[in-house]
């Protein structure tokens, strides 16, 4: 079971799981899947489901659906939220940052979503996890998606042992491609790929992160 009382922190940001009980979080989700640049890389039927639902019925729904793989190995989205300050400056999975009430009943402000994805459905899909991120569009250019992805990455590193990862981004959006190279990643090409969008194949750009150059690798991936 989920101990929503578990959070990475960065500098800036706390970054923890989303719980379907808060109604906070259902109606942050689903203004987050119906905003700019995030509605369109979802399924057209899916983001009409949403515009059909109320916001907390629909928000529920959504994560709901992501619990299984979250407990079971941490893969799925995460709330990033603003610290009530700033004066760390030390990553540290364990930190309370001086605040001894239970990080789940603790108020941020929601700026947007960070992922770590991996085998979203049945059937072929990508063989290494994929970090993803969005925020609303009043937090672009603030540095928040490179932060949160940063913290989200170091602790699949350090703490799970994951050393190999994807990244997928559009590729006229370079506002991630500019996020995905300051994280390290490597572009590759635009692919056609199974396992990201639910019934079709995805059309969009490859990166890689601690993966070696070589003939073949992309296939080798399924990519």
């Amino acid at each position: 079971m989920l101990d929503f009382n578990f959070h990475l922190t960065t500098p800036r940001l706390n970054i923890s799981y989303f719980d379907p009980s808060n109604d906070a979080h259902c109606e942050f989700i689903f203004e987050m899947v119906n905003s700019p640049g995030v509605a369109i890389q979802r399924p057209t039927a899916d983001v009409e489901k949403a515009k059909a639902a109320t916001p907390r019925e629909y928000g529920r729904t959504l994560l709901n659906e992501g619990i299984e793989k979250l407990e079971e190995a941490g893969y799925g989205r995460y709330l990033i939220t603003l610290k009530p300050s700033t004066d760390s400056d030390t990553y540290s999975p364990e930190s309370n940052d001086n605040d001894n009430t239970p990080f789940s009943q603790r108020q941020g402000e929601p700026l947007g979503v960070v992922s770590m994805r991996f085998a979203r459905f049945p059937g072929p899909h990508p063989k290494l996890p994929d970090v993803g991120y969005g925020l609303l569009p009043k937090n672009f250019g603030k540095g928040y998606a490179t932060e949160a992805a940063q913290g989200l990455l170091k602790y699949f590193e350090e703490v799970k042992g994951q050393k190999e990862f994807l990244g997928f981004c559009k590729p006229e959006n370079e506002a991630s491609k500019n996020v995905l190279r300051k994280l390290g990643f490597r572009e590759w090409e635009v692919r056609n790929i199974d396992g990201v969008i639910k019934g079709k194949k995805h059309k969009t750009l490859v990166w890689t992160k601690g993966v070696e150059v070589g003939e073949g690798v992309l296939e080798a991936l399924g990519v």
